[in-house]
């Protein structure tokens, strides 16, 4: 996380919310980020999506990292998980 502090305006964590896994707490994660750079901690990884998207500008990128847990979870947000089982992919039609 030092790392994507480096090159990030702002970063928060979260977790995935899958049970039979470990994950890090992100408000420990947080406190390993600048105090001028953290966005936020939250335990539910859709209400830390939406407070990105608040923040997040026209034009600016937003990266989501972490486990594939985390990641597939969020894709949801785009894509249902009907559609991917529907048309065999995880890709936008």
């Amino acid at each position: 996380i030092e790392q994507l502090a480096k090159h990030a305006d702002r970063i928060t964590t979260t977790r995935f919310t899958t049970t039979f896994r470990k994950a890090a707490n992100p408000f420990e994660l947080i406190k390993r980020v600048g105090k001028k750079k953290r966005g936020g901690s939250y335990l539910n990884p859709f209400e830390a999506l939406g407070a990105c998207l608040k923040e997040t500008k026209q034009g600016e990128t937003l990266v989501i990292t972490g486990s594939l847990y985390l990641c597939g979870e969020l894709r949801e947000y785009w894509i249902p998980e009907g559609q991917i089982l529907k048309h065999k992919s995880s890709l936008p039609l």
